[in-house]
């Protein structure tokens, strides 16, 4: 693993920092650390240091604004009466069963560190975890209604 990991140890979650997130070199040598009186961390980094206070690091916690981008039928973009962000509601003929639905994060921060989860209602069990990849897939669908619920954090 490359970057600097943040570990929190009663969530017991992590993230790690790399260039995505401005870390100029993201290779550490994990022997070559030291950490002053004033909390203030210094680490090796190809012949350089690195100083940072773990402290000032913070991650947004507001959940980022979650936006469908394209939506296609048989991997064509589909041809629809209005943008589709302007959309309620999308009918389908039986016969056209295989569609995507692609969807973003409205916020600034890199779209390698964004973890989205999504739930086709109807068809998913659950929410489907899906990283960083911002499509959702349906193929061979014979519900008549079919819901699509997204988030990001």
């Amino acid at each position: 693993m490359k970057g600097l990991v943040k570990f929190h140890p009663h969530q017991a979650t992590f993230r790690v920092y790399d260039d995505y997130d401005g870390i100029v070199h993201n290779q550490f040598n994990w022997r070559a650390y030291f950490k002053n009186k004033k909390t203030r961390c210094i680490l090796e980094v190809l012949m350089d240091s690195f100083h940072f206070q773990p402290e000032s690091i913070s991650v947004d916690s507001v959940p980022s604004i979650v936006m469908f981008t394209s939506f296609k039928v048989f991997n064509e973009e589909a041809v629809l009466p209005l943008p589709l962000s302007e959309i309620k509601t999308i009918s389908l003929p039986y016969d056209q069963n295989f569609f995507s639905i692609q969807f973003t994060a409205l916020d600034l921060a890199p779209p390698q560190k964004h973890q989205f989860a999504y739930m086709l209602e109807g068809v998913d069990p659950q929410w489907v975890y899906s990283e960083n990849r911002r499509t959702a897939f349906l193929y061979e669908y014979s519900a008549w209604k079919v819901s699509i619920f997204c988030s990001c954090k």
